[in-house]
């Protein structure tokens, strides 16, 4: 839009209205980053705005339009990999460097798979390490000679009938074995002992039948019913009484008794004799205060005299040591201490005079030490004392406080608080004789008549003798007992005869043949396994054919390759910041699928404020006034129209078109020390094109 100010004259042109939304589709990605969107200087498109020509004043003209404040990068973070999220180090809000770790997938299961790759390439690099060198190690031809010896050990075996004399021996033990075994089925393989083990199942079986027939009753049986009903009977008589004798009425009616007078005794306040008996401890702990302070003084002051005479002890050996020191020295400088005069000049000899006041010295330096610690111990001894006065007259003391409180409480009788439990015992007492006195529960009663009822059935269920169903089955264990003992006597099936006997006929034939030496296919059959063996030593003692290289070859690249990508799906596993900037949105919590966020979601978004500007469209009759480093006055609406001022530094060389409005992307670049500033606030442009 045109606007010529002419005194108070405007002249309307024509608004040019268009708009587009475009984001390049990938920016630069770094090894360990996974980047969907960014957005770049200087490609990138502006949100839909209106430019306008306007001339302010008689000064300045300009291009007037609208915009969104953006960063100069941002980008939509996700993993390239599929994983669990183990750990996310950053937060919404949080600044971040350049390659710095925004979130790591469990990398266990990537390790392996590098791990198998690792072994993959190692196992195709051996192949192509055989098939360069030769197909066989020094130790597969070692291994297929020994084959090849073992064939033809065979073979020599074949041709004597592949026989030893264990395997004769052998198949004669076969033969006297499947003979015993024709024995055994003609007389079905029964001893006495088997016959006589089934009579006495007979036996036992007759028997069984007659307990049932009887019910296995035996008079001691009915007897021990008979009791138990007479004991079930006394129980109930018991349990209608509740089991009360007149003695436990008595002693619940002694207790009520009891409970009563010691509430009474209780109300009545102060007894003289608890009143007296405080009194008498009150005494007696004082007068045991006063003998503690007495005994206790007389230990401070004894101790107290001791530290004392130590400490004069300690003085008169400090003197006589400095007298012993000085006499010491003297006769050390030749000069005898007590005359005065000179050592050499008395008939002693001088080394033994010498030697006496060192002696002299010695004994007053030990008698210093000991007296030294004689007063350190007796001054140890003043403190325990002391302290030791101090914690005895503090317990009796608090003995004569204890009787005190004792004494005042006894006096002042007991409060009502204290009648409460003598009265609560007055009323258990009466209720435990009011339930003695009122004889045995209802369901008492029942429970015991119901075992009284028990146990008279049990009583006539034993008179009634066996019932027909265990006769029935002891009738029937009695027939089968029966029947196994008669198959005993009959001997062995002419069906298990004849199998028996055909397995002897078998093992003599083996026999035979064992016997009769190898035959003409066995000894080929042995001959083409020694010509096989030794045709697999030829193949592997021969070269390589230039293809197995080959094949080798193409292994180790694919299993290098297999590699790599493990490689790098395990890098993948570790997402990067690709640049500085702010998080603005965090979608990924640990125990996550790292693929859940490309269902609609991004995993982070990145932006980077460190240069803010704003993209604006200018139409195609406005743009020829537009110059790379002009001007641009920018108001923000959030900022209550402050003006801000920025420079054009980027004019997109070709146009947008939308709805047939050409329009050309335009970049104003924004100050970087505006901290007010925020990326998505919008803001009006005005691009200064002339004065």
């Amino acid at each position: 839009m045109k606007f010529k100010v002419l005194g108070t004259t405007f002249l309307v042109g024509t608004v040019l209205l268009s708009g587009c939304s475009m984001r390049p589709s990938t920016a630069a990605t770094p090894k360990t980053v996974a980047v969907q969107q960014t957005t770049k200087l200087p490609s990138t498109t502006a949100a839909p705005v209106a430019s306008a020509t306007t001339t302010l004043g008689a000064f300045e003209a300009g291009v007037a339009a609208t915009g969104e404040i953006k960063a100069a990068q941002n980008a939509d973070l996700n993993f390239q990999v599929q994983g669990i999220v183990a750990d996310v180090k950053v937060q919404e809000g949080d600044k971040v460097s350049k390659d710095q770790v925004l979130a790591v997938l469990d990398l266990r299961p990537f390790d392996q798979q590098v791990d198998a790759a690792k072994a993959n390439l190692q196992t195709a690099q051996a192949r192509l390490e055989q098939a360069t060198t030769g197909k066989a190690t020094d130790q597969d031809l070692a291994s297929q000679q020994a084959a090849v010896n073992g064939a033809e050990a065979q073979a020599n075996k074949a041709a004597t009938g592949n026989v030893t004399a264990n395997d004769i021996a052998s198949a004669q033990a076969n033969v006297r074995a499947a003979d015993a075994n024709v024995e055994k089925a003609r007389t079905g393989g029964v001893k006495p002992g088997d016959i006589a083990g089934a009579q006495a199942a007979v036996n036992g079986a007759v028997a069984n039948l007659q307990k049932a027939r009887t019910g296995g009753v035996r008079p001691e049986d009915i007897a021990g019913a008979q009791a138990s009903v007479r004991a079930a009977e006394a129980n109930l008589e018991k349990a209608r009484t509740a089991g009360v004798r007149p003695e436990d009425v008595a002693s619940a009616e002694a207790a009520v008794q009891a409970a009563e007078a010691h509430l009474a005794t209780a109300a009545r306040g102060a007894q003289p004799d608890k009143v007296s008996a405080a009194q008498t401890a009150l005494q007696t702990a004082t007068q045991n205060l006063q003998k503690v302070q007495a005994a206790d003084s007389a230990a401070k002051t004894s101790a107290y005299q001791a530290m004392q005479q130590a400490a004069d002890n300690v003085r008169k050996a400090q003197s006589a040591y400095s007298t012993a020191n000085w006499n010491y020295q003297q006769a050390q400088n030749g000069t005898d201490p007590k005359t005065g005069k000179s050592i050499n000049e008395q008939a002693t000899d001088k080394d033994i005079v010498i030697q006496q006041y060192k002696d002299a010295f010695d004994q007053a330096t030990l008698s210093l030490s000991q007296s030294q610690s004689a007063l350190a111990q007796a001054n140890v001894t003043y403190d325990n004392v002391r302290q030791q006065e101090v914690n005895d007259v503090a317990n009796a003391q608090t003995q004569v406080d204890n009787a005190q409180v004792q004494l005042n409480q006894t006096l002042k009788g007991p409060e009502a608080t204290d009648l409460i439990p003598l009265q609560a015992a007055v009323d258990q007492a009466r209720a435990n004789l009011q339930k003695l006195q009122a004889g045995g529960a209802a369901a008492d009663v029942a429970a015991a008549q119901a075992a009284v009822d028990q146990a008279r059935a049990n009583l006539q269920k034993l008179q009634a003798g066996g019932a027909p169903a265990d006769v029935a089955a002891a009738q029937a264990a009695v027939d089968q007992a029966r029947a196994n003992l008669q198959k005993l006597q009959a001997g062995g099936a002419a069906a298990d005869v004849a199998a028996a006997q055909a397995a002897a006929d078998a093992a003599r034939a083996t026999l035979r043949k064992l016997q009769a030496g190898g035959t003409p296919a066995d000894i080929a059959a042995a001959r083409a396994q020694v010509d096989a063996a030794r045709a697999q030593l030829a193949k592997l003692s021969a070269a390589a054919a230039p293809s197995d290289i080959d094949i080798a070859k193409a292994g180790v690249e694919s299993a290098q390759s297999q590699l790599s990508a493990a490689e790098l799906n395990r890098d993948w596993a570790t997402l990067h910041a690709p640049f500085d900037g702010i998080l603005t949105v965090r979608n990924v919590d640990p125990g996550a699928d790292s693929t859940a966020a490309n269902k609609g979601n991004i995993a982070f978004h990145l932006v980077d404020p460190s240069q803010l500007h704003i993209d604006v469209n200018v139409n195609e009759t406005d743009i020829t006034q537009v110059r790379v480093g002009q001007t641009a006055k920018v108001t923000v609406d959030a900022l209550k129209g402050q003006e801000i001022q920025g420079k054009v530094v980027y004019i997109a060389p070709d146009a947008t078109v939308s709805a047939n409005v050409r329009t050309y992307i335009v970049r104003i670049s924004l100050p970087k020390d505006n901290a007010s500033l925020r990326v998505g606030m919008s803001a009006s442009v005005l691009i200064v094109t002339g004065q």
